[in-house]
């Protein structure tokens, strides 16, 4: 986060017009003191850091005004390498719809894959995702996914279904890009 003094008056104001006070306090849910926020302004300068303040709780922020703020989805960006591998992938071994790409011949590719509740974006821009990420997804009824998938006969992949962390029912899958997408079931609860 990045400060401004506002002059002799040392209230530093941040890039979104709050007090650096108010800053921290948004960004961590607690109060602290002005002169905490001076002294933690001056320890780091552009940086908020709360290590030596004393804090005390403070009430949740308000949901209406500009600072209503509500994540709609969170959609990773995995990074890929051999388009037509990972279409081939994506389209016709897992189920998904190619739903729009940019970029062509040796230009970078972008796209997005989806499938019912699942969202990803492949890119094969320089500095775009690391390959080797995991997502995580969850589904019902995993047994029918995995026979779905063990129906297609993908040449390069046969994966089973195992325990998990936290109970649950897991079957990993490994992109042409070394990306694992981690298909799980949640126990049943009662």
């Amino acid at each position: 986060m990045a400060a401004y003094s506002t002059g002799c008056t040392g209230v530093a104001v941040t890039k979104r017009g709050r007090t650096l006070t108010e800053q921290i306090s948004y960004c961590f849910g607690y109060s602290i003191s002005r002169q905490k926020a001076r002294l933690t302004l001056l320890a780091r300068i552009g940086r908020a850091t709360v290590l030596n303040c004393r804090l005390r709780p403070m009430s949740s922020p308000s949901t209406t005004g500009p600072e209503d703020l509500r994540v709609v989805s969170v959609v990773p960006i995995l990074r890929m390498f051999d388009v037509a591998a990972t279409i081939r992938f994506y389209i016709d071994y897992l189920g998904c719809s190619l739903d729009w790409q940019a970029g062509e011949g040796d230009r970078p590719i972008y796209l997005q894959v989806s499938r019912d509740g699942m969202t990803l974006h492949l890119s094969s821009h320089h500095d775009d995702g690391t390959p080797g990420t995991a997502v995580l997804v969850e589904v019902r009824n995993i047994d029918a996914l995995h026979t779905e998938l063990h129906q297609r006969g993908y040449p390069f992949f046969n994966p089973g279904i195992g325990p998990g962390p936290g109970n649950v029912r897991e079957m990993q899958l490994i992109d042409p890009a070394s990306n694992r997408i981690r298909f799980y079931e949640p126990a049943p609860t009662g």
